[in-house]
This record gives C-alpha cells, structure tokens and sequence, in this order.
C-alpha cells in the first residue's frame, strides 16, 4: 500500500494514542522541516492520519485487506452500472464487514439499497454517514434524493438545500432541486428558487446564462408562453452584452433543444434550434439538427391536429401513432401493436370502407406531411377499401336482383361473412345443398349475372364460380 507509517513513526500495530504522540514528538525532533522537508511531511501525515480513528481505520482496513476491498467496490460499481443493485449492495456490504468505518463503501451500499428501493434500509446508512461526516454535501444530497424517490419531497428537497449550503459551488446539486420541484408541478416554487439565484449573481458572472436556461425549461415544461417569451428576451439581452460566450449560448440552446425533440415537442425544439442557428448560422452541427427538427416539427404538428379530428378513422391514427412512437416500446411490443393495428385497418378496409377512403382523402388535403409518411401503407389502405366499397355496393345491388337465386346470393354473403372456418363449412354444405336442388339452368343464369352484372362479387371466387357454371351443364 506504499508508505508503511508505523514504520514512519516506528511504533506497533497496537500502538495507543499516547505511544502515537510520543513517537511523532520524537520524529520532529530529529527531522526539522528545513534540513529533510520531505521526512518531516511524510511523519506529519503519518501522525495525522494514525492520530485520527477514523482515518487509523481506514488505513489499517487497506493496509490489510486492500487488494480485497478495492475488488469488492469495483465490482459492486459494476453491477450497479449493470442495474443490479441488490447484487451490488452484497458486495459493499462485504466491504463494510471487513471494516465498518469505510465511508465510501457506506455510501455505495446506501445507493443500491435505495436503487432498490430499500428505502428504509437506505435512510439508516445515510443518516449513519451524516452523523460520522455532518459536512459532506454528497451525503446529505444523496439522502435527498433518496427521499425524493421515495415520495418524501419536502423532506428531500430540505436535504438537498443542506448539500447545497455545504457545497454551493456544485450546479447540480441546485439543479437537482430544480428538478424536485418541476417533478411535483411545483413550476411556482422552481421559479422563485431560480430567481432568488439570480439576484445573487453579477451580471458579468458567467454561470448567469446556465441559470436563465433552468429558468427557460420550467416555463417550457409549465407551458407557460408569455414565460418562455420573457426569458428568451433574456437570453438574447444576456448574449449581445457576452458576444465572446455565444458559443455557451449555441450549445445550451441546442442542447435544450434536442431534448425537446426527444420528448416529441417539436414546436418548441424548432423554435430554439432556429435561435441557436441565429446566433452560429455557419455551425455545421447547429444546422444538422435544425435540419432534422424542421422535418419532423410539420409531422407532429399535424399529429396532435389530427388526433383531435374525429373525421379520421382511429385505425389511422393507430398506424401513425405507432410509426411515430413505435421506438418508445420495446421490440416484443412493437410487433404486437403492429399485428393489431394493422389487422383492424385491413378490417375496416373490409367492412367500413367509406370510412377508410373519407378518412385517406382528408389527409391529403388536411395532413400532407403525415400522409407522405406513410404514403405505401395509405395507398394501398385506400385501394383495397376502394374494391371492397365497390364489392359492398355490388352486394347490396345483388340482394335486390331477381335473375339471382338464393343459393347463390347465400354463397355471395358467405364469401363476405365475418365468420369462424368451421361456420363457414357448416353454411358452405347447407348453400350447396340449396343450390343442388335449384334448377340447373336458373343457377347458370344466375351464376352469369354476376359475372357480367356485379364482377367484384364474381371476382371474390372465379374460379369457383366457373366450376360450378360448368356443372349446372352437365
């Protein structure tokens, strides 16, 4: 583990906290800091840290079992990366066991108690760590953040003010508070907060503008417009008087943006994207995106149009919605809702054309940009309810055609009947039977008047229909 500072001081492993001090004494005396500066250090730290029972702990936990600590914490960060928190938090806790003083470990084991949602477990060794080091933010933020989780938010946002009391130099500490109150539709209390920051702040002070954006996000997330206007104006103020930090601004306004188009409001990641490319109007990246949101903001502006139009079918809407946020469920799920969707389309087609044809119709003309979309599927949607509306329009002519028998307007319902195979065969042997006992040459007859007079129907079987004119001859 490097420098062995029992040798340092020259004492045992038992040492007490007299013998410490009596050797360290010693040691001063016999290297002043300016003859041997660097063994004069090396027995101060030796002394402040074997002096200190926490830090001796510590010190004496790695000494012994370093290579095995240091395994156990790295592979619990591991499985935490991996999610699997309770498996982790049996690692840290083995740490914990070899030397329960270790703060690190601690803090670590409350984080997957708490990932867990162990939340009563959690507060234990954070209010264990708060209690051994009461002036560490992470702690306190930490046991904040757990409570938050928790549902506990005024008590969690109270810690989290505590972290940033004791650390207020860390941004994300106050942004994490930011983002408490936003989550509870606190936009009010978020604002305030923000404000109260600002106040504080010199106009030259660069960390002005990060604070302006957190501002811009809670009036966007409230959608509040007369908000997010104001702080624009800002934003734009504060970047004529800071033309050297236009790229903070670029990049902030940017950022903001993607994670708008993200979250599918492309309205508003339109409009800030343009003012980014405003500001940089030769940033390749900054065009790239703005590029990309200009072609999607038309779409899903339509879309939420469109959802509220009961003139289009909801087996359209289905298909959009499905294109359009399909990559927000996983594989297992896309394919169920793409099976469903696109079976109750092909069902409408079937048995509610005109719905179908109104509703590709008025997308043409209402919602260009969703039709083109899915332009293939619309097609071909609209041409086979054109050919069952044709088939409908035929049948309902045919019911009321004399020169047809009724076997074989029976076996024309068959064939359009929404029914089970094995229906089917039952009313299929009872039809021909029917029809065997109907005079050959009025089944032929009729047989031929839907060939020439209603040719959907006829094209619904052809080739069963021209076996059984063939046998109405015979």
């Amino acid at each position: 583990m490097g420098t062995d500072f029992y040798q340092v001081l020259e004492i045992n492993r038992d040492a007490e906290q007299i013998q410490i001090k009596q050797a360290y004494f010693k040691k001063v005396r016999q290297h002043s800091p300016e003859r041997e500066p660097e063994m004069f250090r090396l027995v101060r730290e030796a002394y402040e840290t074997l002096s200190n029972e926490k830090m001796k702990a510590e010190y004496d936990a790695f000494s012994t079992y370093g290579e095995e600590i240091q395994f156990l914490i790295e592979s619990g960060q591991a499985l935490m990366e991996k999610g699997e928190f309770r498996k982790a938090g049996k690692a840290f806790k083995k740490v914990l066991m070899i030397e329960p003083t270790l703060e690190r470990p601690r803090n670590y084991y409350a984080l997957s108690l708490a990932y867990d949602q162990e939340y009563d477990k959690a507060y234990k060794q954070f209010e264990h760590l708060m209690k051994e080091s009461p002036e560490n933010a992470t702690y306190q933020y930490n046991y904040g953040s757990t409570l938050i989780s928790a549902g506990r938010l005024e008590e969690g946002i109270k810690y989290l003010y505590r972290a940033r009391q004791l650390d207020s130099s860390d941004i994300n500490i106050f942004q994490s508070i930011i983002d408490a109150y936003v989550k509870n539709k606190q936009y009010a209390e978020a604002q305030q907060a923000i404000e109260k920051e600002l106040k504080h702040l010199n106009e030259e002070d660069h960390s002005t503008v990060v604070y302006i954006f957190m501002l811009l996000e809670v009036h966007i997330v409230s959608n509040n417009q007369q908000a997010i206007d104001r702080s624009l104006a800002k934003i734009d103020e504060w970047t004529l008087q800071h033309s050297d930090r236009k790229d903070t601004v670029t990049r902030e306004l940017t950022s903001l943006a993607i994670r708008l188009s993200n979250a599918k409001r492309y309205e508003m990641a339109e409009r800030l994207i343009n003012k980014a490319a405003q500001i940089s109007p030769t940033h390749e990246f900054v065009l790239e995106i703005q590029q990309e949101i200009s072609n999607k903001a038309p779409i899903f502006k339509e879309m939420a149009e469109l959802e509220e139009d009961r003139q289009i079918a909801d087996a359209i809407k289905n298909i959009l919605i499905l294109y359009l946020h399909g990559n927000e469920v996983d594989e297992d799920e896309f394919d169920q809702y793409s099976k469903k969707f696109f079976q109750e389309l092909e069902f409408m087609c079937m048995y509610k054309p005109h719905a179908i044809i109104q509703s590709i119709k008025t997308m043409v003309i209402h919602y260009p940009h969703l039709y083109k979309v899915r332009k293939e599927v619309f097609q071909h949607s609209l041409k086979l309810a054109k050919k069952y509306n044709q088939i409908n329009q035929q049948y309902d002519r045919m019911k009321e055609d004399s020169q047809i028998t009724n076997g074989i307007k029976r076996l024309v319902a068959l064939y359009l009947a929404e029914i089970s195979q094995e229906e089917r065969d039952t009313y299929f042997d009872d039809i021909m039977d029917e029809i065997g006992y109907t005079n050959r040459h009025e089944v032929y007859q009729s047989i031929r008047q839907i060939e020439t007079s209603y040719p959907a129907l006829y094209d619904l079987n052809a080739d069963f229909f021209e076996k059984l004119k063939g046998m109405s001859l015979t």
